[in-house]
């Protein structure tokens, strides 16, 4: 529905096995209120954006090649309503490519955690066609999805939920 040849490049790979996704939408001063995340993404002008910001407890970042990633492209007024504040929230697929990012492994809480990393965007280039949602779309979708329930409960319908979003 919003981006069906990112879906057709990517998807398949990931529902095989063979291609493995992080899951980039926590941050340090947010938690799990996605609605207050700060990691911008910035429009470059040519149909891309630039990601800069901070992420926490993104799972398989060491693993993969690319992330799922919740930023912001959009502000929303300080006075704005809980469900307002997901607004603004965009969606990309964006290439773990460590000239622009920065992913370092967070310890363990117990020998049977799940390996959780901070990642840092520093000027992340996103091409165009890795966008896979918009503040009335997807991203704030899948914002409200997550924040509503816990991650590890709810990752495998996530991904469901943007595979039909993306298709």
């Amino acid at each position: 529905k919003f981006a069906p040849a990112l879906a057709a490049q990517h998807l398949a790979g990931y529902l095989r096995g063979t291609e493995w996704w992080g899951q980039s939408f926590s941050e340090p001063e947010s938690g799990s209120d996605l609605a207050s995340l700060r990691t911008r993404a910035v429009d470059d002008g040519h149909g891309g954006f630039v990601v800069r910001g901070r992420k926490i407890w993104t799972s398989k970042a060491l693993e993969s090649e690319v992330c799922l990633l919740l930023a912001r492209t959009d502000d929303v007024p300080a006075d704005a309503t809980a469900a307002e504040r997901f607004g603004g929230l965009s969606l990309f697929l964006v290439d773990l490519d460590p000239r622009y990012v920065d992913i370092r492994p967070l310890p363990k809480a117990g020998r049977n955690a799940v390996a959780s990393c901070e990642v840092f965007y520093d000027e992340l280039p996103v091409e165009p066609g890795l966008y896979g949602g918009h503040p009335d779309g997807a991203a704030g979708a899948v914002a409200r999805l997550t924040d509503t329930f816990s991650y590890f409960t709810i990752w495998s319908n996530v991904v469901v939920a943007i595979s039909a979003t993306l298709l």
